[in-house]
């Protein structure tokens, strides 16, 4: 019986390595799963935001002082490349209130060459540079004032991306401002 179990145990462990043949994965500042010549890539990533926030207030409630910690932003992404110049990148993230998942951004790109990329799908309208700056990336705890006031949030958007060793150019066409998630 012993033998039997351990001869099970061999096939088993065989077939389960011969499918990991042609593909490699792994974490390299992402995780990923990749086929080995790497023109076939999938990403996954994502971001827990916590914050702790103490709200002194002087009035004649007693209870003037509220304090706790929130998780402010919960997002999942999922990006790579289909064929070496195909690229996509889909993020969303869950809803403070209730936890629906919302999808932030969604767009499929061809890398024309080193310096060009056509891109198109939902994404940020690249008006303002905090609002152009991914969340994970920013030193406050949230975005100013005047880019909640003239942002242009996320619209379906077809780009041309010129990427140089000292500039970025993004010329959009789009279907306006704040129009996510709408037909």
């Amino acid at each position: 019986d012993l033998r039997a179990v351990v001869a099970e145990m061999l096939a088993d462990v065989q077939q389960r390595s011969s499918l990991l043949a042609g593909g490699t994965s792994g974490h390299d500042g992402s995780f990923f799963i990749a086929s080995d010549d790497t023109s076939f890539r999938l990403n996954v990533g994502g971001m827990i935001q916590a914050r702790y926030v103490a709200d002194f207030r002087d009035d004649s409630d007693p209870d003037d002082f509220e304090s706790g910690f929130q998780v402010w932003r919960t997002e999942l992404r999922f990006s790579g490349n289909v064929h070496a110049n195909w690229l996509y990148f889909i993020e969303g993230e869950f809803d403070r209130d209730g936890g629906a998942f919302n999808l932030n951004d969604a767009y499929i790109g061809y890398k024309l060459n080193d310096r060009w990329t056509l891109v198109g799908g939902q994404v940020k309208a690249p008006a303002l540079r905090e609002e152009s700056l991914h969340e994970r990336f920013q030193l406050a705890v949230d975005r100013s004032i005047t880019n909640s006031v003239f942002s242009q949030g996320r619209s379906h958007a077809v780009a041309a991306i010129y990427t140089d060793d000292t500039f970025q150019f993004i010329p959009v066409f789009s279907d306006g401002a704040r129009s996510e998630d709408t037909d």
